[in-house]
């Protein structure tokens, strides 16, 4: 708790300073969007609007899809996105698009689309929620089989945040030279299915 406030207070700081940034405002506003707090955060938003070149930024469109997606103002979100700068690619625009799919269009198989290209990008794979939705969805579609493995791959990842074993993970990445520490790494990177950095951990495991 006191560190999260450490860090709510270090943007709030600089955004008193840098009131012109968009992007500040946008990173106090994710601030508030990750502690579950849409509506303080598109107040924050709001208030950045007023900063120079605010709706051409993509940081700060991005949050305000989003922050408006989670708060239920689907048309306003979807009007939103119809701007969102180019380039119109990575995690957020993907998880943006299969949000909109699936809870404005109702079109299921357009959000798991979007929701796979979401998954593929960092910090896509440890997205668990958004791994559920794509469940969600291939469940809607008919897709039983597919949709039974997505919900027990999203569960795996799920638990990979447990307090117990994220401090199991700090401690071994603390330790990188013992073999069980490596160990714990390479088992982490196998569940989120990211191959390259399976291959590097085990690399050093053997050296």
């Amino acid at each position: 708790e006191s560190k999260r406030r450490v860090e709510l207070n270090r943007l709030v700081a600089f955004r008193r300073e840098e009131v012109d940034q968009p992007v500040i405002h946008a990173a106090v506003a994710r601030w508030f969007q990750r502690e579950g707090d849409p509506a303080q955060a598109l107040r924050v938003l709001d208030e950045g609007l007023a900063a120079s070149g605010a709706e051409q930024n993509a940081f700060f469109v991005a949050t305000r899809v989003i922050v408006l997606l989670e708060d239920g103002q689907l048309n306003e979100a979807e009007t939103l996105f119809a701007r969102w700068p180019a380039p119109h690619e990575g995690h957020e625009y993907w998880k943006a698009t299969g949000l909109l799919q699936e809870e404005l269009h109702r079109n299921y198989r357009a959000a798991v689309e979007a929701y796979e290209k979401a998954i593929a990008i960092w910090p896509g794979p440890t997205d668990w929620k958004l791994r559920f939705r794509r469940a969600g969805c291939l469940s809607l579609v008919g897709e039983k089989e597919l949709a039974d493995a997505a919900r027990e791959q999203a569960l795996m990842v799920q638990n990979l945040f447990k307090p117990e074993i994220q401090q199991r993970l700090r401690a071994a990445l603390a330790n990188p030279r013992q073999t069980s520490s490596v160990e714990a790494i390479v088992e982490f990177y196998q569940t989120l299915e990211r191959p390259d950095e399976v291959r590097f951990w085990q690399n050093t495991l053997r050296r």
